[in-house]
């Protein structure tokens, strides 16, 4: 026998005598070849014979008892591929094997059709991001016109033009979009546009050119959730500082001002000083350059917060001060060359008001006798946040509940805050924040019954804000910290969310309030007060379709069962 031959041998003999060679669906011609270069009938019979497991017909069993079973027997078997191919996928051999020809292989364009197989390629090409076949199924991917999906993941970054997608996708929702939304779409719009320093400068770039459009004010909320972003991931703020002060084309002396208040959270009087003579020239910058949100904070607390030393702040640094931050709040100077003062003046003086008497009432409790003028000076946007900022301090960097909270009376802080919330619909996100961080303090001298009855009042300044519309931020918030809470506060919650909302439920609304009730429904089921609005709630959610996933109606269904 020819030496060739009995290297076609040995190569068939090695196939034939595979795990279940009889169910390739090559056995034909290998068996075929085999006899051909010599091989015996009887060594095939007894290779295809021995090698036989039945793997195939032990999962064709498998999945004839997963239906008895009510099981998805597709669903397990995809589950059991996908574990297989992120456990044992060699990106070099596919490449190898794959990328070498003109056209893409015809499977891959099934793949891209199906939800579950651009998924899998997507959590593949995050393990392997330097994968040709996996960055040109997600290029692919993207000519479909699934961005939206993409938008999540890292080699939506490799390419400029599936990256152009991407944004383009994402800026079109974030302009669509309302707040509550947007700070939902936010992370993955970061995560993706931080890939690099090239595409982070890139979008900075477009956004910069967006917010300057009529109407493009969101966008400036977004440029700066994209440099917190890139700051926490790549540690390098001195960088996103001048490239921000670059792209904004600030004068020299702003952009070194601005740049050192931003690094060190607190602005020196050489800054404020700098800041305050550019702005009082006949042709001052662009106000833009104060109206960094950061940057307008760290002044306004700077305004507003006795400093940490004790010591008051100088009269006249306390003055520059009050005026940059009316400057930012009043001024309009979009254009070079055009500036309104018309509002300065008056909201210079309704700060300098609002100061005065704050500075009066360090403990935070004797705000009574000036409760009207306090009133009415927030009625100022500008005044209010200031407020807002300074009720932070008192609540929660001070020994206020500790000294002055009682359970039978309602505290002048608190109704400050719901009049914010009332007043101003954009502070109410901060007015949340204020609420959740003091809710979540843990350094509080009080007695246990004391703390509960104070994180009752708190829930309930949290339910008015749901009166007030902000219900899905405080919802999801509720769905996370559930159930770190007690659950008599979270029963408590629900009981005044029920009582407030009306039919027919939103999606989202059911979805967030069956994930937050299903943890205490042993506690809900018990409370006579707040059963039947429950039981209401989760009837009509069942003949709610749209929207609710399979297993999502499943789990309400088995509340109902519980509560009936």
């Amino acid at each position: 026998m020819s030496n060739s031959n009995q290297a076609k041998q040995d190569r068939c003999r090695a196939l034939l005598s595979g795990q279940d060679s009889i169910m390739e669906p090559t056995v034909h011609s290998t068996l075929g070849e085999f006899l051909k270069v010599g091989g015996s009938a009887i060594e095939v019979i007894t290779s295809l014979s021995e090698s036989y497991a039945g793997l195939a017909p032990m999962c064709d069993l498998v999945s004839t008892w997963g239906k008895e079973l009510d099981m998805d027997g597709e669903a397990v078997m995809r589950g059991i591929l996908r574990e297989l191919l992120m456990e044992k996928f060699d990106p070099q051999s596919v490449d190898e094997e794959f990328m070498s020809g003109q056209t893409s292989p015809d499977w891959l364009d099934q793949m891209i059709e199906d939800p579950f197989w651009r998924q899998v390629i997507y959590e593949l090409s995050e393990k392997y991001q330097q994968c040709l076949l996996l960055n040109f199924a997600i290029q692919k991917i993207s000519d479909a016109g699934h961005q939206g999906e993409i938008a999540k993941i890292a080699a939506a970054a490799v390419y400029i033009n599936v990256f152009n997608g991407v944004l383009k996708d994402s800026l079109e929702h974030i302009r669509e979009e309302d707040d509550v939304d947007v700070e939902e779409s936010i992370p993955d719009f970061v995560r993706t546009c931080c890939a690099n320093q090239q595409t982070y400068l890139y979008t900075q770039v477009m956004l910069k050119r967006l917010s300057d459009e009529p109407g493009g004010l969101s966008f400036r909320h977004v440029s700066k959730e994209l440099e917190k972003g890139a700051m926490t991931r790549h540690h390098q703020p001195p960088l996103v500082s001048q490239l921000r002060m670059t792209i904004a084309q600030a004068p020299p002396n702003i952009a070194e001002a601005v740049n050192a208040t931003l690094s060190s959270k607190n602005p020196t009087p050489g800054d404020v000083m700098t800041l305050y003579k550019a702005y009082t020239v006949s042709q001052p910058p662009l106000v833009q350059h104060l109206r960094d949100p950061e940057l307008f904070e760290i002044l306004m607390r700077a305004m507003i917060i006795p400093p940490k030393s004790g010591q008051p702040q100088k009269s006249e640094i306390k003055e520059r001060l009050v005026y940059l931050v009316a400057y930012a709040a009043s001024v309009k100077n979009e254009k070079p060359g055009s500036v309104d003062k018309s509002e300065l003046t008056a909201t210079q003086n309704t700060l300098k008001a609002l100061d005065e008497i704050l500075s009066k009432k360090t403990t935070g409790a004797d705000l009574n006798p000036n409760l009207k003028e306090i009133l009415k000076m927030i009625e100022t946007p500008v005044a209010s946040l200031a407020l807002l900022i300074w009720l932070q301090y008192i609540l929660m960097e001070t020994s206020f509940y500790e000294t002055y909270f009682r359970t039978n009376e309602a505290l002048v802080p608190h109704m400050l805050l719901d009049e914010i919330a009332y007043l101003h619909p954009l502070q109410r996100h901060w007015v949340f924040d204020v609420l959740r961080n003091i809710l979540e303090k843990t350094v509080l001298n009080l007695s246990p019954e004391i703390l509960m009855a104070l994180r009752r009042t708190l829930v309930d300044r949290m339910m008015y804000l749901v009166q007030l519309g902000h219900v899905l931020p405080v919802l999801r918030y509720f769905q996370r910290i559930g159930l770190r809470l007690d659950e008599s506060l979270v029963v408590h919650g629900v009981k005044k969310v029920l009582d407030m909302a009306d039919q027919p439920y939103s999606t989202d609304f059911i979805i967030l309030l069956v994930d937050i009730i299903e943890p205490v429904s042993e506690t809900l089921k018990v409370a006579s007060d707040v059963k039947p609005a429950v039981l209401n709630f989760l009837s009509f959610c069942l003949g709610h379709d749209e929207g609710l996933s399979a297993k999502t109606k499943e789990r309400i269904e088995a509340l109902v069962k519980k509560f009936k």
